[in-house]
């Protein structure tokens, strides 16, 4: 477990990976994760169901519930992250966009090793504070989606290289994102932003390519 420093959500109830799985696919009745996820059979191989990757030691590093079939309609239907997921922490990549996820719990922040969270294409309105513990997190998509604002602990994910907040319905982004000395890609456009801060355009001289909303000039290292 984490220090608490940011936050003090309840320390999590110990569970296994399979256990966590259960918990996400009861917690979402109206999913349509499939008939792989043999969630009423305790000897049923989670290796074995649908997004679900393990490592040797049985521990789950990759959850991937993402997607739309041909007619543009999510996969999985998934509307909740419980806030059990919290319990992954050998989870290196995590990836459910396309769904209709309203919020994301506190205890994502126990995901350390995380380096890939897609959760694009949702209807997340804010992101916990507690996303300051993923630092080794490389790329963060969060484009389309509700969101009005970005926590300030964004800045502490120096090792980002692509972050993509398009689409959205942000007023101001902080400047803590210009410490994020690694980005090669932030996306920024379609959303309600005046201006931008220095910090941030500072980044133009790293490699790093920042595009803005239509009257917002676009800075582009050439």
């Amino acid at each position: 477990m984490i220090k608490q420093e940011i936050s003090t959500f309840p320390l999590l109830c110990e569970m296994t990976d399979r256990q966590v799985l259960v918990d996400l696919f009861k917690s979402n009745p109206g999913n349509t994760i499939g008939k792989s996820w043999q969630v009423d059979d305790p000897d049923s191989d989670i290796s074995t169901w649908r997004g679900v990757s393990v490592d040797d030691n049985g521990r789950i590093i990759k959850l991937d519930l993402s997607g739309c079939n041909e007619e543009g309609n999510s996969l999985f239907n998934l509307t909740v992250i419980p806030r059990s997921i919290g319990n992954l922490i050998q989870l290196t990549e995590l990836y459910l966009y396309i769904n209709k996820i309203t919020e994301i719990p506190a205890e994502i922040g126990n995901l350390v090793n995380l380096t890939g969270l897609l959760l694009h294409n949702n209807k997340l309105i804010q992101i916990p504070r507690e996303i300051a513990y993923l630092t080794k997190l490389r790329w963060l998509y969060l484009s389309s989606n509700e969101l009005i604002s970005i926590p300030e602990e964004i800045g502490k994910l120096t090792q980002l290289t692509i972050l993509s907040l398009a689409y959205n319905q942000l007023n101001t982004i902080p400047a803590e994102i210009g410490k994020l000395s690694k980005l090669k890609h932030l996306y920024l456009y379609e959303n309600n932003l005046v201006t931008i801060p220095q910090k941030i355009c500072d980044l133009a001289d790293t490699s790093i390519k920042i595009v803005k909303d239509s009257g917002v000039p676009l800075l582009r290292k050439i």
